[in-house]
């Protein structure tokens, strides 16, 4: 009887403490991965081509209502190369928010998406930092919902899922889904920890074809309550500061070029 009730308070308290979370909108943010990588290809065409494709086709079906923007991360055509020559680690602060989230946004979207040439490194973890800060509203009653494209991890020595992970602990309307595309070893495991910190799906894309189902499930799966302990839990208590090692700061050893600190 004493083990009965000792289980038994432990249930109450457990859901005492637990409060969820349901969001009143959604603004929808895709972070399309521009990099050197994208233009490699997988069934007779460019991996960003594919990609490109299939979100204007699901783009197309959605409501002009919803509230949706485009962050690209690489090279764009206003890049100011000079500066880059000058100092190659700017490379690593590559990634502009070119169509801010609003509603009747598609065409303004398919114009930049048309306009991507693959250039660049990845710099995953500014260019969510980034996202997270500066691209969407700061209604904590609205889910501010990130879908990232990318054919791998991270670039520029950033820990993304340290970030996201560092983020969902003090605040819940945060969700990021990812379609990988064709994925492996490490930049997955890396990718699966982003989703799963930021309460999103992991969708490894390997064939082509599959690109618009995973899409579409990716923009209209409903998202569930989100849990956290404290009740009395605000997700905008406090703006979240990303401390300054998470800065891209690394030499590319990887690249044609050598440069100095």
């Amino acid at each position: 009887m004493k083990k009965f009730l000792l289980v038994l308070l432990f249930v109450v308290c457990s859901l005492f403490n637990q409060s969820a979370f349901s969001f009143d909108d959604e603004e929808i943010l895709i972070i399309f991965d521009a990099s050197t990588s994208m233009a490699n290809e997988i069934r007779g065409k460019p991996k960003y081509v594919h990609a490109i494709n299939s979100a204007k086709r699901i783009l197309s079906n959605m409501s002009a209502e919803q509230k949706i923007g485009l962050r690209i991360i690489g090279l764009q055509i206003d890049t100011n190369m000079l500066r880059l020559l000058r100092n190659p680690k700017q490379l690593c602060l590559e990634t502009q928010l070119v169509s801010p989230i609003s509603s009747n946004n598609i065409f303004n979207i398919n114009k930049y998406l048309d306009l991507i040439m693959p250039l660049g490194v990845t710099p995953l973890t500014y260019s969510l930092q980034l996202a997270i800060e500066n691209d969407f509203s700061s209604d904590y009653n609205t889910l501010k919902h990130i879908i990232l494209i990318t054919d791998g991890g991270e670039s520029c020595g950033g820990d993304p899922c340290r970030l996201i992970q560092d983020i969902a602990a003090e605040r819940n309307d945060i969700k990021v889904d990812i379609i990988a595309i064709s994925v492996r070893g490490e930049e997955l495991i890396q990718l699966k920890c982003i989703a799963e910190a930021g309460y999103g799906e992991l969708k490894n894309v390997e064939n082509p074809d599959d690109f618009d189902k995973v899409f579409s499930s990716v923009i209209t799966t409903k998202t569930p309550e989100i849990k956290t302990i404290n009740p009395d839990f605000s997700p905008l208590d406090k703006k979240f500061n990303v401390p300054q090692n998470y800065r891209p700061d690394i030499i590319y050893k990887n690249y044609a070029f050598e440069f100095n600190n």
